[in-house]
């Protein structure tokens, strides 16, 4: 009973993939609870580290770029969450549609929080859109809830930036 074998590893191969998705959304959740994650800093160094692994399988030159200094800011849970939500979604559509072999994140922290996601792939084309729509949609919901504003640029692959306003003495 060979062929059997192979049927059901590969339904175990299956339970463990919703497990380990089950699991790496609880750790999401579980981050987005903890206080202690409320810094700034510890935001984007989370992203940096969620990004690679996102990006571990697919076969790209992944550039993080960050601030040398990052304010001493505090980004509470539910806007942390937010902003890592809008980058993973903005990830997994390069992932998904791009085509790209090369992903650009770059941070910036001026006045305000900037996160731009950029690759150098087929950029958006127009039968796409309803795929991509629904993240985007998803994006532009979580930023309007931070007060941000989201661009795309459609040249040389896609780029999609946002800008998050930092809470002033809330």
């Amino acid at each position: 009973g060979k062929v059997k074998d192979t049927a059901a590893s590969t339904e175990v191969e299956k339970i463990y993939q919703s497990v380990g998705d089950i699991s790496a959304k609880m750790k999401e959740v579980i981050w987005s609870l903890n206080t202690e994650n409320d810094q700034l800093s510890s935001l984007i160094s989370y992203i940096q580290r969620q990004a690679r692994q996102w990006l571990e399988n697919y076969p790209c030159q992944l550039n993080i770029t960050i601030p040398e200094k990052i304010p001493d800011i505090e980004i509470d849970g539910e806007s942390r969450r937010n902003i890592f939500l809008t980058v993973k979604e903005a990830v997994h559509n390069v992932i998904k549609h791009s085509g790209a072999n090369k992903v650009n994140i770059n941070i910036a922290c001026n006045e305000q929080l900037i996160i731009s996601v950029s690759d150098n792939g087929k950029g958006m084309q127009g039968d796409e859109n309803t795929n991509i729509g629904n993240g985007l949609k998803n994006m532009r919901h979580r930023v309007d809830q931070l007060n941000g504003k989201i661009f795309m640029q459609n040249s040389e692959g896609f780029t999609l930036t946002f800008e998050v306003p930092y809470k002033k003495g809330l």
